[in-house]
């Protein structure tokens, strides 16, 4: 995913978690599963599009810098291109419930 794609991908009405990974991290291969989990559920699903980032990937610098990613794992809550949550680590163990406390503040 390069830069153009990612700003087209955030800017919709629709709210957007971003996932900021790498294959060799360890914290990150124990959160993966968790965000994995939120793309198929029936009701967060309905409501946010989920996108994975790998760090390590093409074009993820200009991504990363953007941004201001500067620990892994992180996850960046999106809605209409403009950020309304950051994930820290600590945090990541409870995504679901940001998720859904999030899905609320929206209704």
């Amino acid at each position: 995913m390069n830069i153009t794609e990612f700003n087209d991908a955030v800017s919709t009405d629709r709210m957007t978690l971003v996932d900021f990974y790498a294959g060799w991290c360890g914290p990150c291969k124990v959160a993966g599963p968790e965000i994995d989990k939120l793309a198929v559920d029936p009701f967060i699903a309905g409501k946010v599009s989920v996108i994975k980032i790998d760090v390590d990937s093409d074009g993820a610098d200009e991504i990363t810098a953007v941004c201001g990613i500067r620990n892994i794992p992180a996850a960046l809550v999106y809605k209409s291109g403009k950020i309304i949550r950051r994930i820290t680590p600590p945090e990541m163990r409870d995504i679901r419930a940001i998720i859904m406390r999030e899905i609320e503040v929206e209704a």
